[in-house]
């Protein structure tokens, strides 16, 4: 056997032949793989014989014949956990070899059963091609402990038109496990900051159409009133995230409530769930103002010191270079710098010990180890300045 298009070749292509005698058939296998899209030839020598050792034919006998014309488009598929411990609302992710035509990539071309079933599950499809993936998300959760089969029909093609070869996928579900509160916060031993947000995470799927401000509330133990809520959900970290509209009052003990209304993927009811938590007894110390001299255009002065306001008198033994950072934006050279208290120690001075680079811009950061003469810490703060272009 040679290949049509190697001119002048005396090299044969590897091959086995077997022959079966009672139907006096000879089968020629090529040892390696042809190529797509090529014209080979066979060649039957005249010194081919019977077996009284007669020759079969005068001259050699040629048989042509040509390969497929394109490399069938393989298809891998990955699934969330691998195909024995697939997650009830996992996805499945196909890679492609070749760009595929996304007019066949619909839900009744590529679709997952259970095993015995000749119902569809709805999925969501969504292909990139600039990775030639499609990603597959179930709309349901799947059953635990279940087998089932995604298929890809040849009705799918590649960008060329190709259809693809049939495919089944065959996988299995986690085991059920009885979905519960596995963690929240704030806990009842922690005092919240007033403008956070409150989460609770499940060890399972929940309705995300039952996650509702009818089902889910925040409510002060001071007024018994609501608090205005906004919710959110992650199917994929089973997590809702509860987030006030406005901050809570400070020193108030507040109650989380998820009714029975909610239910797991299951349909199932979650039993109700609430806890406490308290917020902060006072507002952080914060900085009322920080002001530097100003150019006519709104640029701090090369010789510029900067004035910041608190809103208490300060502990000046917490105010020092530990404390307060000034640094260049862009280099993060540090600046050396003086303090000075006035206002009953409400009002600072910072004057750098050189004047301020033209044109440069520098960073104050402030961290929460100042403290007030009351004992508050600082809410953490910075304040960005930019000097004057050049020397007038």
């Amino acid at each position: 056997m040679r290949k049509n298009d190697t001119i002048g070749t005396t090299e044969n292509i590897p091959i086995r032949v077997s022959y079966v005698d009672t139907n006096r058939t000879l089968t020629i296998m090529p040892l390696g793989k042809l190529e797509y899209d090529t014209y080979y030839t066979v060649t039957l020598s005249y010194n081919v014989r019977d077996m009284k050792g007669s020759s079969l034919l005068s001259n050699n006998r040629n048989f042509t014949f040509a390969t497929e014309r394109y490399e069938p488009t393989e298809i891998t598929a990955t699934f969330s956990q691998g195909v024995n411990n697939f997650p009830v609302t996992g996805r499945v992710v196909l890679n492609f070899s070749e760009n595929m035509n996304t007019s066949t990539l619909t839900e009744a071309n590529i679709f997952i059963r259970k095993a015995g079933s000749l119902a569809n599950i709805p999925v969501n499809l969504e292909y990139s091609s600039s990775g030639r993936t499609l990603t597959i998300t179930l709309r349901n959760a799947l059953d635990p402990d279940t087998s089932y089969f995604l298929y890809v029909s040849n009705r799918v093609k590649d960008a060329y038109g190709h259809a693809l070869v049939p495919e089944a996928f065959k996988f299995a579900t986690e085991p059920g496990q009885a979905v519960k509160l596995v963690s929240y916060y704030p806990e009842a031993t922690e005092l919240y900051q007033v403008d956070g947000v409150i989460t609770a995470t499940f060890s399972g799927a929940l309705n995300y159409l039952t996650i509702t401000k009818e089902n889910i509330s925040i409510q002060s133990q001071a007024t018994n009133e609501k608090v205005n809520i906004q919710l959110s959900y992650d199917p994929y970290n089973y997590t809702v995230t509860i987030t006030p509209l406005e901050p809570l009052q400070y020193n108030t003990k507040y109650k989380v409530q998820f009714t029975n209304s909610i239910k797991y993927w299951s349909g199932d009811s979650i039993d109700p769930i609430s806890w406490e938590f308290g917020t902060l007894f006072v507002p952080p110390l914060k900085i009322s103002s920080i002001d530097t001299i100003k150019t006519k255009d709104n640029l701090t002065s090369f010789n510029s010191t900067i004035r910041v306001n608190f809103s208490e008198p300060m502990a000046t033994a917490s105010i020092n270079r530990n404390n307060i950072l000034i640094s260049d934006k862009y280099t993060g050279a540090k600046v050396p710098f003086s303090v000075t208290f006035f206002n009953n120690n409400q009002s600072l001075l910072i004057r750098p010990l050189s004047p301020w680079l033209y044109g440069a811009t520098y960073n104050i950061q402030f961290n929460d180890s100042i403290k007030t003469q009351s004992g508050l810490n600082l809410r953490p703060s910075s304040y960005e300045f930019t000097v004057e272009p050049y020397e007038p």
